[in-house]
């Protein structure tokens, strides 16, 4: 049986892969992490790395957590690639441990996986679901809490309402004015509680506390990406926005410098001719530039699609997919689970509803992508664009709420002078 193909990464190589993500592909301008989240053991080394590239763009040391997950090792049951992946460590949550000094909260922060390589993407796909879970454990427990001090506080005497997400609006969320009832309410309750020495929130200040849940983001990030089937999938949206590769490699045995037992035979492995940039399907941007962007378009053949979105720069400003279709049905369909957050009477969710719903439809009934591009009269790059947009403006539209508005509200009319006006005036005097 013949010895697999092997390909061997230096730190060198890696050190430089992850420079050039950040810097040439703008991972921080794209997504700005705020909390970086290695996956161990393959992904504690390029975390580090990272946050080094990372406190150089924006000047901040990024916090690095660690979670610890098996799929390969100590499984004798089946093939690795049908091996479950387990927890072997975990984060510590503020919510569960309270003050514990190593408890962490995910609430508002943008997180970023960090793993060595994208394989059967199992791995990924279940750290993004179990971190998806714990942020509703936690807003959950957010949410009861704001709702536990709201209800001391209506014990104390202290009527000031204090919104909720989720919960109907106050009648009034301002401070009372000095002099009325609710302002005597909100001074006697202070009274009170300075009499008895219980280190409760003031009334006032507690209303203003009761801020709005920060959603947290995920996005993923590893060095390399495999081009092969996978055996599991991401979101949608993470995949289009948030998830990041040093670059995409073919489906071959992998040996990272973190794995080798002598690293300067490694290294001579990894640097001699034919070795890791062979194997290399895309690269950095300036590596990626050679002698075919030279080339005349004298013979190209402009009524092929795919030539002419190459030629138009479509592929090159809004991105390549492997499979364009999928990740638009994909992300259409994510885009109706999120607009249930809005009352079924918003305008805006019923226009918006109604775009997927046919969109979706003209993905059904043809099937190949040109047609749909011919139906909808864009490109599917273009759909998958608009897609991602409208569901980073669905989370906006829950806080606007612009169907809150009164029947009877009047939208104020500023005077002006038209441009005929001034165009037209006869000239001054002189």
């Amino acid at each position: 049986m013949a010895e697999p193909q092997r390909l061997y990464f230096s730190y060198n190589q890696i050190h430089e892969t992850i420079r050039a993500t950040v810097v040439e592909k703008k991972l921080f301008e794209d997504f700005k992490p705020t909390l970086i989240i290695s996956i161990g053991g393959g992904g504690f080394i390029p975390a580090r790395i990272l946050r080094t590239f990372l406190k150089q763009e924006h000047g901040k040391t990024i916090p690095i957590q660690a979670i610890g997950l098996t799929l390969y090792e100590h499984e004798d049951c089946c093939d690795p690639l049908d091996r479950p992946v387990r927890k072997t460590q975990w984060l510590t949550y503020s919510h569960v441990h309270g003050t514990h000094e190593a408890a962490v909260s995910l609430q508002g922060h943008t997180i970023l996986i960090v793993d060595e390589v994208d394989d059967t993407r199992k791995t990924l796909a279940y750290a993004v679901e179990e971190l998806q879970k714990d942020i509703q454990v936690e807003k959950a427990a957010w949410l009861a809490q704001q709702q536990q001090q709201q209800q001391q506080r209506s014990q104390q005497g202290c009527v000031t309402p204090v919104s909720l997400p989720g919960t109907p609006s106050p009648v009034s969320p301002e401070v009372s004015p000095p002099g009325s009832p609710m302002a005597a309410d909100e001074d006697n309750c202070q009274q009170q509680q300075q009499q008895q020495q219980v280190p409760a929130t003031p009334c006032v200040a507690a209303a203003a506390a009761a801020a709005e849940w920060q959603e947290p983001r995920i996005g993923v990030f590893v060095v390399h990406n495999k081009l092969k089937p996978k055996k599991a999938q991401l979101p949608a949206a993470l995949m289009y926005s948030s998830y990041f590769t040093g670059g995409d490699i073919n489906d071959l045995w992998v040996i990272y410098p973190w794995d080798a037992p002598d690293i300067w035979d490694h290294t001579e492995k990894a640097h001699s001719p034919g070795s890791a940039t062979a194997a290399m399907v895309s690269s950095t941007p300036s590596e990626a530039a050679g002698p075919s962007m030279q080339r005349g378009y004298a013979d190209l053949n402009l009524s092929d699609p795919q030539i002419l979105k190459k030629f138009m720069g479509v592929e090159e400003h809004l991105g390549v997919y492997a499979d364009s279709r999928s990740t638009l049905s994909g992300m259409l369909n994510e885009l109706l689970e999120s607009l249930k957050q809005l009352p079924d009477s918003s305008d805006y969710r019923r226009a918006v509803e109604a775009t997927v719903q046919y969109r979706l439809k003209v993905l059904e009934q043809n099937d190949s992508n040109l047609a749909v591009e011919e139906v909808l009269d864009a490109h599917m790059e273009e759909l998958i664009l608009e897609t991602k947009e409208e569901l980073g403006l669905v989370p906006l539209m829950t806080t606007w709420k612009p169907w809150t508005v009164p029947e009877d509200y009047e939208v104020p009319v500023v005077d002006y002078t038209s441009a005929d006006a001034i165009l037209n005036a006869p000239p001054a005097p002189k």
